[in-house]
């Protein structure tokens, strides 16, 4: 499920999160891109937390938490993870 989109990642961007165990999808900014890493904030349930995250290669994982570079591609993986 790899996207080869060439479009790279910048400061600014959106990014859509999916808790593999929730299956909800969050919207989280790329604050930072530095070196082939993007900053990005990490909501948990009662907190948030920034974290760099490669963005090289999509899906990205950090902390449990899988980064898409599309809303479809976030949508895709959940269909996926319920047999749709």
């Amino acid at each position: 499920m790899k996207t080869n989109d060439p479009k790279k990642i910048k400061e600014g961007d959106i990014l859509f999160s999916v808790d593999p165990q929730k299956l909800i999808i969050v919207k989280a900014n790329v604050k930072e891109v530095k070196n082939g890493y993007g900053k990005v904030s990490i909501k948990n349930s009662s907190s948030s937390e920034e974290q760099s995250i490669s963005i090289d290669k999509f899906p990205a994982e950090c902390c449990g938490i899988l980064f898409f570079k599309t809303q479809n591609e976030a949508e895709e993986f959940i269909k996926t993870q319920i047999g749709i």
